[in-house]
């Protein structure tokens, strides 16, 4: 019995992530998304590597740094990571802008608005 089991799962699995692909959707907001005839490509914004789990402060220092302000990114990461998160959260992300003198701003949490900022030219 055990050894049928391990034969069978081995065509199993793959037939079933295909089912399970199959029951994805695109979403309203990007399916109402109107087609944009040309690629958006912020190519002087400057690029952090992250450490592992510290995707907020290369973010921030890749925004910090694209408005001009000096950045030390290991500073960044004292500042607003958390080790026991894994990360860090939105109010140490506003308040290390703040500090770094800069006037933070939240999005409106669509795709739509990210694109308007990539548009307009902002990381």
């Amino acid at each position: 019995m055990r050894t049928d089991v391990l034969r069978y799962r081995g065509r199993l699995l793959p037939a079933l992530f295909v089912c399970l692909a199959g029951c994805a959707t695109i979403p309203d907001e990007v399916r109402d998304l109107p087609q944009a005839d040309v690629a958006v490509e912020l190519a002087d914004t400057p690029f952090y590597p992250q450490e592992r789990y510290q995707c907020g402060p290369a973010a921030l220092a890749t925004v910090l740094a694209a408005s001009d302000a000096a950045v030390d990114l290991e500073r960044l990461v004292d500042k607003v990571y958390i080790p026991g998160r894994k990360g860090s959260l939105k109010v140490e992300m506003l308040a290390a802008t703040r500090t770094e003198g800069r006037m933070p701003y939240v999005l409106d949490p669509s795709l739509a608005a990210i694109l308007a900022e990539l548009e307009a030219g902002r990381p």
